[in-house]
C-alpha cells in the first residue's frame, strides 16, 4: 500500500487551489520529485479535525496507483495501525506506513516505467531500474531528436534528464575503468543518492520514502547502480569479445553481414 503523507499546518486550499496543485507547495514540503507525475484528480485529500502526528492538525494527502483506483486504506491517523516517520522537526512532513500493508513496488510505481533490469530489493520483490548511461553513449531515458549542421538527425537526452546522465557518469567510472577513479569522492552517502535518484526515475521514492521504505540495503545498491550503467550487458559483450576468433570469409558475399546487410554501429546512438 502507497505512503501516507501528513503536511502540518496546511490546508487543502493551501495546496490545491482551484483543485490544481501549487507545485511551489509541495516543493516546500519535499514532495515535488514524488507527485511530479501526479495531478489533482489522481489523489486523495483529507482534513479531519484531530490532531495527527507530532500533535500537530494539517492536512493528508495520498496518491492513486498508476490504472488504478486504489489509496491507502487508513488516511488518517491511525497509530496502532501505521508508522509514522517524521522528515526532518517533523513541522512540516510526516511519512505514514500501514504496518499490515507496507508500500511495494506496484505501490508506487510512476505512470511511466523506463526500460533497464529488475533487481529484488529488501522487500524480497522485484524494482525495475532503468539503465541511465551505457559506455556507448546509449540511455533508455527521453532523448530529443534534432537535426545538426550536417543535416544529421542527433538524439541529445532530454533536458529534464541531464543531471541523471551527467551524476551516472562517477557511477559507469567506479565500474569501468576503476584505476582513474576518484574514491574520495564516491562516498557511500553519494552513492546512495545516486540508487534513490535511480529509483525514483520509475517509482515515487526519495530520500524521505528510502528513510520510511528502507528498499534498498547493503544487499542490492551496488546491483542499483550496476544495472543503470547496463553493467550486466556490457560485461557479456566484453567477454564476448575477447574470445572472439576470427571467422573465414563467407564465399560469393559482399563485405559486412555474410546476407549483404547493412550493419549498425551501436556507438552511433545515443538512444536505444
Amino acid at each position: 500500500m502507497q505512503p501516507l503523507y501528513f503536511l502540518p499546518s496546511l490546508t487543502k486550499e493551501q495546496l490545491a487551489p482551484g483543485e490544481r496543485f501549487e507545485r511551489a507547495v509541495l516543493r516546500a514540503r519535499g514532495l515535488a520529485d514524488v507527485f511530479a507525475d501526479c495531478e489533482y484528480c489522481d489523489c486523495l485529500f483529507n482534513e479531519p479535525t484531530s490532531l495527527g502526528p507530532g500533535n500537530h492538525s494539517g492536512l493528508y494527502l495520498a496518491y492513486q496507483v498508476p490504472g488504478t483506483a486504489a489509496l491507502p486504506r487508513r488516511s488518517a491517523y491511525y497509530p496502532d495501525e501505521q508508522d509514522w516517520h517524521q522528515v526532518g522537526d517533523g513541522s512540516l512532513l510526516w511519512i505514514g506506513i500501514d504496518r499490515a500493508n507496507p508500500p511495494t513496488a506496484a505501490d508506487m510505481v510512476r505512470k511511466r516505467v523506463y526500460h533497464g533490469y529488475y533487481v529484488t530489493l529488501a522487500d524480497g520483490q522485484p524494482w525495475a531500474i532503468p539503465v541511465i548511461r551505457r559506455p556507448d553513449g546509449s540511455t533508455e531515458l527521453p532523448c530529443d531528436m534534432v537535426f545538426d549542421a550536417a543535416g544529421n538527425v542527433v538524439e541529445p537526452i532530454k533536458r529534464a534528464y541531464v543531471d541523471y546522465w551527467e551524476e551516472t557518469a562517477d557511477v559507469a567510472e567506479w565500474f569501468f575503468t576503476p584505476d582513474g577513479f576518484d574514491a574520495e569522492s564516491f562516498t557511500k552517502p553519494r552513492a546512495l543518492k545516486l540508487a534513490i535518484r535511480a529509483l525514483g526515475l520509475n517509482y515515487r521514492y526519495g530520500i524521505n520514502e528510502q528513510n520510511a521504505v528502507r528498499a534498498i540495503d547493503t544487499m542490492n545498491w551496488v546491483s542499483v547502480l550496476g544495472s543503470t550503467v547496463d553493467l550486466s550487458k556490457t560485461l557479456e559483450l566484453s567477454a564476448a569479445k575477447k574470445n572472439e576468433t576470427p571467422a573465414a570469409e563467407p564465399l560469393n558475399t559482399s563485405p559486412g553481414q555474410p546476407d549483404g546487410s547493412a550493419t549498425i554501429d551501436p556507438a552511433a546512438a545515443t538512444c536505444s
